[in-house]
């Protein structure tokens, strides 16, 4: 498979999975307005190792899935040149968080960040959306970086993602909430509440029935969802499951895929790990293209495309005699 018939995608994208750095495969084979939608879950600057949660019967250890530790280094100092170069809003940006900052851990995040948003950027339609999934670690950084990325004016939501989970504290709120940022390209986009609505409750369906005081017609049983998303976490046994230690449920994937895109359009997710975005894409008649740095993210997310047991996939990325993937000389390695 050679590098032009790679280029060749762009026109017309199918399902591609790569293995890859996002960065460099996004730069070379992702062409200008070619998407519609990216979900985009990095890494929260958590400074915490993440391990495969399920292990195999022969007490194995369980395998690395990612890590989730940044700090100064040379890496850090050429993406920061990357963004510099970005030029505009910015490079005026990071330059103030390393005003801010200094040159540390949180610096190197962002400085990871940005030059990856200003390639999704430009690889969005001008009816795209982007999703970009985190928590409160970083999420006030974050939306500056995005403010600077897409402009102030294309920000939509600020969406948050509740959901109940073990584990509580007395010394604090019972953290249970990640934050998801809505942005657009431009000033026309794709969204389709009536297909994500939500029921009404019980007491507005009765009070709609008066005649002194409606404002929702008697017949008007779904609204329009706020922008709190009330979906719970996968309980341990979910089919689902995948044993990835950040996976996200579907139902999460299916309200935003379905909000912002259409039948036959190309969802993008860089940071794919077992494959959620592509799995609901997939059943959703959507397009998609993943990436991924890990390899474990890859195998789980082949297995979990061509219906195999999750707790079946072993350690070899290409999965033969799938049509839901290309061949395995596409999955690419930069």
């Amino acid at each position: 498979m050679t590098e032009s018939t790679i280029y060749n995608l762009q026109s017309a994208i199918p399902n591609a999975l790569f293995h890859a750095d996002n960065l460099p495969t996004i730069q070379r084979y992702v062409g200008d307005d070619s998407v519609d939608l990216v979900y985009l879950d990095p890494p929260f600057n958590s400074n915490a190792n993440y391990d495969l949660l399920n292990k195999r019967e022969d007490g194995a250890r369980a395998k690395r899935a990612f890590a989730d530790t940044w700090r100064w280094d040379e890496r850090a100092v050429a993406d920061y040149a990357l963004a510099m170069q970005a030029g505009g809003a910015v490079a005026r940006y990071m330059q103030g968080f390393c005003t801010m900052l200094g040159e540390g851990g949180m610096l190197a995040y962002l400085a990871m960040l940005a030059p990856r948003l200003v390639e999704l950027q430009r690889v969005m339609k001008p009816s795209g959306s982007l999703y970009l999934h985190c928590d409160p670690t970083a999420s006030h950084y974050l939306k500056l970086l995005l403010d600077a990325t897409f402009g102030a004016a294309r920000f939509q939501n600020e969406l948050i993602w509740h959901y109940q989970t073990g584990g509580a504290t007395r010394r604090r709120f019972s953290r249970k909430h990640d934050v998801i940022f809505f942005y657009t390209k431009s000033e026309q986009w794709k969204f389709y509440s009536e297909r994500i609505a939500v029921p009404r409750s019980e007491g507005a369906r009765l009070r709609a029935q008066r005649p002194t005081g409606a404002r929702i017609a008697a017949d008007d049983a779904t609204k329009n969802p706020t922008d709190v998303l009330h979906i719970q976490q996968m309980n341990p046994m979910a089919h689902e499951r995948s044993g990835y230690p950040t996976q996200k449920p579907e139902k999460l994937l299916e309200v935003l895929i379905e909000a912002s895109s259409d039948e036959g359009d190309t969802i993008l997710d860089p940071c794919c790990g077992s494959g959620t975005t592509l799995a609901v894409a997939q059943r959703l008649g959507r397009r998609w293209l993943g990436i991924d740095a890990s390899a474990q993210a890859i195998a789980l997310t082949q297995g979990r495309l061509a219906g195999a047991d999750y707790k079946m996939i072993e350690e070899n990325v290409v999965l033969a005699g799938t049509n839901l993937l290309l061949p395995s000389s596409m999955l690419w390695r930069c």
